[in-house]
Formats: structure tokens, C-alpha cells, sequence
């Protein structure tokens, strides 16, 4: 049996609080300000400039607003300057409403899926609890957004702009998850019931009509063809001809997603070097292959982003956004407070230690458009595109410095042209390790 707390323990901590000094200034900036402001070091920002010695214009800057679609806006932002230059066009945006459409809608049909799949499981099953405990949310990860540009296209923004809805979506979130769960509920029925596959499937188009219908109210229906007509950067009227957002991501993209890999950096235990990781229960479009990583660490993804970057090209990551970082300031920086000399505790931790005890997650997808390379030719700082609007950062662009992109930077997308050619055989020729979803990659 546990030992519980004592007056004696309470009474020797009061006494210890009360004998240092230094936590009575603490006490009362804290109270007046909050812990994150009471301990902000302005040096960190000094030494971090707005300046990078590498430096990709990458148009104006977007914003999800109250959405969990940074993952789709970050995959965005990496074609837009492509299509902009193409198109002519000063500051073009895709519609992120047009993908989330489908997002939303793949996503459904999946978690129905994995219901039929697993209708042997106990509803106590840990794969199950995982399902149904979030059946549909706004969420994602890289290989969703390639799933569905290669399946649906892409959309000018003016076709199909952003409702209410797509922009605040947790209402939407709640009612997908709520009708997707009592489907759950009336299929896992169905068959306890010794109902038959056949009619399970049935049962399943008809809930997916469902969740079309509220997608059509809140979204909007995505047009199938369109005639997009606009001014280009010299003020020109241009009318293009007809077309579906296959054909327009093809003629005014035409990159291959196919050719962008994972670079992962995962010191988990029993995550593998050199190898691809993936976990086919988080996916979004059925048949696809589901997440996945190529774990090499930290140098070769430095080394393949800089080479982009060189390139033109800009790039997709995913990282922990929440930690060090400084919002309005647009500031990702390490260390930036200094929490420990405040309470005067002790907050060490590897990032290893950080990813297995759920300190951090891979929670935000940003890209990076510029490196500041220093006289030893290493990066020291890194630019940074976010989706959050102009109000946040530096009209919407954030400084990282190298050692918080050492800490929280877990993964980028890079097209293979730009990555060790050793590397890219290996990864093309590596077995694929299942894992669970219960980590905090996914």
C-alpha cells in the first residue's frame, strides 16, 4: 500500500518555501504576469534574428484559424508557390475547405472500415478503445494530404472558400463523432446479432450519406469541373478553360508526391534506424498505405532541407509547437524561459525520455522557407512559415533557433532528389515494422 501525505510533509515544505527568498519574487511576478512572462528571456530573442542567409519568398501567409488542419494548410503552402508561379499569380491559395470536404469524409469511411474489421474485438480491446474514443477529427498527418491531392485534386480558394464551420470546426467535430459513434455502436450490434457482411456494408453506405449531408451543409459540395478567371500579377485578366482539380493540380503543379519521403527523428526504444516505422491503424483513405516514418535522425534531416531550400523548395515538418515557443512572438526558440531558475526545480529530460513518457507529441505542422547558415557553415537558425495569420510571429513567420529544432522537430517531407542517394535505397528497400497507435507520433 502507497504512503500517503503527512502534516509533517506539508509542514516541511511550507518551511522550505518560506526560508528562500527568490520564491517570494516569484510569487509575486508570477501573480501579476503568469509563469510563461515572468520568466521570458529576452536575450534568447536578441540572438535570434530576423534574418537568414538563406531566404524562399513564399507568398502571404494563411490561416486555419480555430481548426486542427495545419497539416493540410503546411502541405499546401509547399505547392503554392509552385502553382503561383505557373499561374502568374501574386499570393495564391489552394482551398483548404475542398480538401477537408474529403478529409472529413475518407476519414469516415475508414473508421467504418476498422468497426467491420474489428467486430470480434471486446469493446475493452486496446485497438477498439483507441477507435472509438475519436472517431473523426480535424487532424492529420502528411500522408493523408498526399492521399487525397492524388485522389480529389486541387481547387483555387475562390471556388470554394472557407465557411464558418471550416474555419471553427469543433462543432463539426462533435457532430461527425457523435453520429459515427452510434453507427459504431448499431454495426458492432448488427453483428452480434449474426448479421451478415453484405448487409454491414449496406449499413455503412447509408451512414456515409449521412455524414455527406452534414459536410454539404457546413462545407459547402466541392465542384467537380470549374473556369477559374483572375488578375495576374501584372494586373492582366486570365480566364482559364474548364476543368476538373485533377487536371488542375497536374498542369499547374505537376509535382510527383509520390517522390517526397519521410525523414524521421524518433529515439524511441524500440523504433529502428534506417527503417521504415508505420501504423496502418491511423490513415485516412481506405487502401493507402497508413503513417508512417523513416527513422535516421537528426543530421541527414538537416542536411536534406537545407539542399531543398537551396533548390527553391520549401518544406513540410511536424514538431512540438507547444513547447518553448512564444506565440505572438513568433519565437521557437530552446530554453526560452527560465522555468527552473523561477521555481527552482530541476527539468531535465532527454527527447527520448520526452516521446516515451508522453512529455511531448507531434502535435503541429508548419514549413520551413529559410536557414541562417553561420561561419562554420552550420545552421544556427531556421524561418518558418506557420498557418496562424499575420497577428502571430513576424507577420505570420516564426525563428526557430538550431537547438529547439534539435529538441521538438520530429519529422519532414523531402522529395528524394535531395536526400543521400544511400538513404533513399534503403528506405526504398526497407521492410515495413508495424506499430501500435499508442504513441506519441500519431
Amino acid at each position: 500500500m502507497g504512503k500517503s501525505l503527512t502534516p509533517e510533509f506539508f509542514d516541511s515544505c511550507e518551511s522550505s518555501f518560506k526560508k528562500d527568498s527568490k520564491l517570494k519574487l516569484a510569487r509575486l511576478s508570477v501573480a501579476k504576469n503568469g509563469i510563461f512572462a515572468s520568466c521570458q528571456d529576452p536575450d534568447k530573442g536578441v540572438a535570434n534574428p530576423n534574418v537568414f542567409s538563406l531566404d524562399v519568398k513564399a507568398g502571404g501567409v494563411t490561416n486555419q484559424k480555430q481548426s486542427g488542419r495545419c497539416w493540410m494548410f503546411a502541405g499546401l503552402n509547399v505547392l503554392r508557390p509552385i502553382a503561383s508561379k505557373k499561374l502568374g499569380k501574386k499570393d495564391f491559395e489552394f482551398s483548404e475547405a475542398y480538401l477537408q470536404f474529403y478529409d472529413r469524409l475518407e476519414k469516415s469511411n475508414f473508421f467504418l472500415e476498422r468497426i467491420i474489421e474489428l467486430r470480434d474485438k471486446p469493446c475493452d480491446d486496446f485497438l477498439l478503445v483507441n477507435l472509438i474514443s475519436y472517431p473523426n477529427g480535424d487532424g492529420g498527418h502528411y500522408p493523408f494530404f498526399k492521399s487525397l491531392v492524388k485522389k480529389y485534386g486541387l481547387l483555387p480558394i475562390e471556388l470554394m472558400p472557407d465557411s464558418t464551420v471550416a474555419c471553427t470546426t469543433p462543432e463539426l467535430n462533435k457532430t461527425l463523432n457523435f453520429l459515427l459513434s452510434g453507427a459504431a455502436a448499431k454495426l458492432r450490434a448488427h453483428f452480434q446479432n449474426g448479421g451478415s457482411l453484405e448487409k454491414a456494408e449496406e449499413m455503412k453506405e447509408g451512414y456515409l450519406e449521412e455524414v455527406y449531408r452534414i459536410l454539404g451543409v457546413s462545407l459547402g459540395l466541392p465542384p467537380k469541373e470549374f473556369v477559374y478567371e483572375y488578375y495576374d500579377k501584372d494586373d492582366k485578366f486570365v480566364r482559364l478553360p474548364k476543368q476538373t482539380t485533377s487536371e488542375f493540380f497536374r498542369d499547374y503543379v505537376g509535382v510527383d508526391l509520390d517522390e517526397y519521403m519521410p525523414l524521421c527523428d524518433a529515439p524511441f526504444r524500440d523504433y529502428p534506424t534506417n527503417k521504415i516505422i508505420t501504423c496502418p491503424q491511423v490513415g485516412c483513405v481506405e487502401g493507402d498505405l497508413g503513417v508512417e516514418f523513416f527513422n535516421v535522425g537528426l543530421e541527414p534531416m538537416k542536411k536534406a532541407v537545407i539542399k531543398s531550400l537551396e533548390a527553391g523548395e520549401v518544406v513540410w515538418f511536424a514538431a512540438d509547437v507547444s513547447a518553448s515557443s512564444a506565440r505572438k512572438d513568433g519565437y521557437l526558440i530552446n530554453e526560452l524561459y527560465a522555468l527552473e531558475e523561477l521555481f527552482g526545480i530541476d527539468l531535465s529530460s532527454s527527447k527520448k525520455e520526452r516521446l516515451e513518457h508522453w512529455m511531448t507529441s507531434c502535435n503541429h505542422a508548419m514549413t520551413f522557407t529559410g536557414v541562417n547558415i553561420d561561419e562554420s557553415g552550420k545552421p544556427n537558425r531556421w524561418k518558418v512559415e506557420n498557418s496562424w495569420g499575420k497577428e502571430n510571429g513576424i507577420d505570420g513567420y516564426f525563428v526557430m533557433d538550431d537547438a529547439w529544432f534539435n529538441e521538438y522537430v520530429y519529422q519532414v517531407y523531402v522529395n528524394k532528389k535531395y536526400v543521400d542517394s544511400e538513404l533513399v535505397k534503403q528506405y526504398e528497400e526497407s521492410e515495413r515494422i508495424e506499430v501500435p497507435p499508442f504513441n506519441t507520433f500519431m
